[in-house]
């Protein structure tokens, strides 16, 4: 699942059945920033990704 928010005030879940981790992650949520991108917590890290 991944919230994303047109406006940063609503938030929609939005499913990912293409986004797993590995056996060894933690994974501890996602969210979609607009004209930003993705954040991602995994593993006690934080991973960018620009879209």
């Amino acid at each position: 699942m991944l919230y994303v928010s047109a406006d940063g005030l609503t938030w929609e879940g939005v499913e990912q059945p293409g986004f797993t981790t590995s056996t060894y992650d933690t994974f501890g949520g996602a969210i979609y920033v607009p004209g930003d991108g993705f954040y991602v917590k995994a593993s006690g890290y934080v991973y960018y990704a620009q879209y």
